[in-house]
Order: structure tokens, then C-alpha cells, then sequence
């Protein structure tokens, strides 16, 4: 039961869909748009009461079906030197800013004003074009 509260929320803070409670923990609004892994876990950590590690974290992000790997961002440490964190986006978000058929990269304006680009792997990308054909499917019968 705890996993899923926890993709709920973390798909409603992808997704920008603040909560009014969590606005008392210094969570205030935000445009949907994709998050890092340490985003998320801090993120997950300020608005709950328990919170939770970064390997069940890292699960339900990796098997959830709500939650697409949109790519992979350079953090620099300070005594482990540089590594890449992997950064997440709702379907909603990437169905929003899906690219044509003939490209994977979507470029959107981060929250500090900066263009980012993130590439989708082809395997999220198909996955995400079928649930979009399934959905305009749905719309037409």
C-alpha cells in the first residue's frame, strides 16, 4: 500500500499538481516538467511523515508505467567527483512535449529559465506512442 501512495505523489509532483499540504512543507508550485531521482527523494522525504530510501525510490521509478526515464543528468561531487543522476517526466508531460515521429528529443525550459534537451530511450518512446494511438482510439470509437 505504501508504493502506492508514493507514485501517486511523485507522479502528482511530476505532473505539477501541488497539494495544498505540502505547500506547509516548503513544497510550493511547479510546472510540470522532469525531476532528478535526488529531486524526488527530497522531494518525497519533505512532504511525508516517514519518507523513504533512495533504493525504493529508485524502484518504483524504474517499474512504474506512469513514469518515464527521459534521460541522464551530470552531477559533480565534491570528493567523488562527477556522475550522472537519471531524470524522470510523467506520460502526461512527455505526451505534451512529444516530439514528430522522426525524433526522440524533446527541449523544454527548465525551472530556472534554461533550455534543457533530454533524449528518450526508443523503447519509452514506443511505449509512450502506443498509449497515446490507444488513447486517440478511445476518442474516435
Amino acid at each position: 500500500m505504501k508504493t502506492v501512495r508514493i507514485r501517486k505523489d511523485l507522479v502528482d509532483f511530476l505532473d505539477g499538481n501541488i497539494k495544498y499540504n505540502w505547500q506547509d512543507k516548503g513544497i510550493f508550485d511547479r510546472e510540470a516538467s522532469p525531476a532528478t531521482t535526488t529531486e524526488l527523494l527530497e522531494f518525497y522525504n519533505l512532504v511525508s511523515r516517514h519518507g523513504t530510501s533512495s533504493h525504493q525510490i529508485g524502484n518504483i521509478l524504474s517499474k512504474d508505467k506512469n513514469i518515464i526515464k527521459v534521460g541522464l543528468v551530470r552531477k559533480a561531487g565534491l570528493t567523488s567527483g562527477a556522475y550522472e543522476i537519471c531524470e524522470w517526466a510523467s506520460v502526461t508531460w512527455v505526451l505534451d512535449n512529444l516530439p514528430d515521429r522522426g525524433s526522440n528529443e524533446i527541449v523544454y525550459e527548465s525551472t530556472i529559465g534554461k533550455l534543457q534537451s533530454c533524449i528518450i530511450p526508443v523503447e519509452s518512446l514506443e511505449r509512450v506512442r502506443r498509449l497515446q494511438d490507444e488513447s486517440l482510439d478511445e476518442l474516435l470509437v
